[in-house]
């Protein structure tokens, strides 16, 4: 539970409990439905001032904290980008074609853009992935041959080089995007991050020859 949310809940704690609720039925009543009860409409007794104060704060202070709750639950904090969903149970019933046309629109909320990196992320990461998978299997044929002369393997140092990359890449976006505080675009930031660097890695496996 973040320190937001544990804030409201006490707050709320003070001012909705069973005897004050039971002290001011028709105010709280009014309260979650969604309006203020004014004094016209409420009965006229001694606990009408102090009735009508709690159902006030108790309103304020959700207008008011509501978007520290949301902030610290989504865009503050650490996460774990590998047990993110997949960008389709946001676009749900959209093939990758239509999600691409979708996603070169001029005008997007703030969530469209951040799973429409999440999804530019994860065609790329497919791509590389395939190509690490070819690159294992030709390696590990040809450490066969290394193997009966007397040679070491090459493949095992390929893994581990994929391994320390990948921690490289990881860590390198958990560290922009941590860098940028509690912000909005931070999940579009991170995914863009992982975008770009795993497409450099694409390029340096399919031309290693290109910076020569």
């Amino acid at each position: 539970m973040t320190d937001g949310l544990k804030l409201v809940l006490r707050t709320l704690q003070r001012f909705l409990t069973v005897e004050t609720i039971a002290a001011c039925p028709i105010q709280y009543a009014g309260f979650l439905r969604g309006e203020l009860v004014i004094a016209g409409k409420a009965r006229r007794d001694s606990l009408q001032p102090e009735c009508m104060m709690r159902v006030i704060s108790s309103f304020f202070m959700l207008i008011f904290f509501a978007p520290v709750v949301f902030a610290d639950s989504i865009y503050s904090g650490e996460f774990d980008y590998s047990k993110a969903h997949s960008y389709k149970a946001y676009f749900l019933n959209k093939t990758d074609s239509e999600i691409a046309i979708y996603c070169k629109r001029d005008s997007m909320s703030t969530e469209d853009l951040w799973q429409c990196s999440h999804f530019y992320f994860e065609k790329s990461d497919e791509s590389l992935t395939r190509l690490v998978s070819e690159i294992s299997r030709k390696l590990q044929n040809n450490d066969m041959d290394l193997k009966a002369n007397g040679e070491p393997p090459a493949l095992p140092y390929f893994e581990a080089a994929q391994q320390h990359w990948k921690a490289f890449r990881d860590n390198e976006c958990y560290s922009d995007t941590y860098s940028l505080g509690q912000a909005s675009m931070r999940y579009m930031v991170f995914w863009d991050c992982m975008t770009r660097i795993t497409k450099d890695r694409f390029n340096e496996l399919t031309r290693p020859d290109a910076d020569e």
